[in-house]
């Protein structure tokens, strides 16, 4: 066993945190998908490694549609400018448990940028 030393701040935890958006960057001219590299948590003894590879996602906060939480996400995250997003489908992760929906998009005219996030994540190609 190892130590993990990790700084939270203590809340009321709500596992039905809302709807949220996931977007499948993907460069047709190259061929490739973006995704990102994001340390976990809950994946610290899940997983064979606490850093996960992900989509692009968000939570959608009030007044703003899938749309806009996809470009805003977009950007902190990956720093890719989208344009053109085309929904694949919407469904809900855990319906036993959560009332939340998750719409999934697809953005085909992605341009990347692959430079340091200010959300700390760290993406990769492929």
């Amino acid at each position: 066993m190892r130590a993990l030393p990790v700084e939270i701040s203590l809340f009321s935890v709500n596992y039905c945190t809302g709807d949220a958006v996931c977007v499948l960057l993907f460069d047709p001219q190259s061929r490739e998908v973006a995704l990102i590299e994001q340390f976990r948590v809950g994946a610290v003894d899940k997983s064979p490694s606490p850093w996960l590879l992900e989509l692009v996602a968000g939570m959608v906060e009030p007044g703003e549609t899938a749309q806009d939480v996809a470009i805003r996400e977009a950007v902190e995250e990956a720093g890719a400018i989208i344009k053109d997003l085309v929904p694949i489908t919407r469904y809900s992760p855990s319906v036993g448990g959560c009332d939340e929906y998750v719409d999934l998009l697809c953005q085909s005219r992605c341009r990347c940028t692959w430079r340091s996030s200010r959300a700390g994540s760290r993406r990769r190609r492929y």
